[in-house]
């Protein structure tokens, strides 16, 4: 089983590397983006971006959500468009070893993308300091990989069913990006629309926060991807694939 998962995400990788058209826009795109973040606002911050509340933001949520969105729509779309759905279904490998490596191959790639790129930036930052070298603290560099795997996993299995349904590589990707927008547009509004008494509540519960607060979530979080990937295990099934 393993072996079959690590097959299915080694597939995934070189056919993602070393694919054109779209896909090689995507890592012009990435790349940009890991400039920005990894390189350009951590040394315009400087050592203070190494604890900023962006800087954790920006890698355990922001670009774990552009990289996912960015491939997990070519899962099941791209292969149903490439006319390599039916080949892939008709192997020895099993439904879940296939979902699974794909599964595998986005989050794998999220995550590493994502750690490299806050490595880089702690370089970066210390580029235009105060002559000393300061590395994220264990806890914080330990939350955002953490955080960066879990938000990695629960939208690579919510990209996995818009996959299953969408007739085209484009149309996953719009709809994953509208539900992109949905998610970080909606706190917002929402945010906005609370009084003031609600506002300064909210605020100081965020100031509160511990780490007894982080473990909760991220234990809110566990239970979400478990629930999610049962359901992409559910989902994808074989006969449905072949017949649709």
């Amino acid at each position: 089983m393993i072996g079959d998962i690590t097959t299915v995400m080694t597939k995934e990788w070189r056919e993602f590397f070393s694919s054109g058209g779209d896909r090689r826009s995507g890592l012009i795109v990435l790349f940009i983006i890991a400039a920005i973040l990894g390189v350009y606002l951590p040394f315009r911050m400087g050592q203070p971006w190494i604890t900023s509340p962006f800087m954790v933001l920006s890698y355990s949520i922001y670009l774990p959500l552009i990289l996912v969105i960015n491939t997990i729509a070519d899962s099941i779309a791209g292969e149903r468009e490439r006319h390599t759905l039916e080949t892939l279904l008709a192997s020895r490998l099993s439904d879940r070893a296939i979902i699974l490596g794909k599964l595998g191959a986005v989050v794998g790639y999220s995550l590493a993308f994502t750690i490299i790129t806050a490595l880089i930036a702690m370089i970066a930052a210390n580029l235009h300091g105060d002559g000393s070298f300061q590395v994220y603290p264990v806890g914080v560099f330990g939350s955002i990989v953490a955080f960066a795997l879990l938000v990695s996993l629960l939208l690579a299995s919510v990209g996995v069913l818009v996959s299953l349904r969408a007739s085209s590589v484009r149309q996953a990707q719009l709809a994953m990006s509208a539900a992109l927008i949905v998610v970080i547009l909606l706190p917002l509004l929402i945010y906005s629309t609370l009084s003031d008494t609600a506002r300064q509540q909210f605020n100081s519960w965020i100031a509160s926060a511990n780490w007894a607060t982080v473990g909760e979530i991220a234990v809110v979080l566990i239970l979400i991807d478990f629930i999610f990937i049962a359901v992409v295990i559910l989902r994808f099934q074989r006969s449905r694939l072949i017949l649709s």
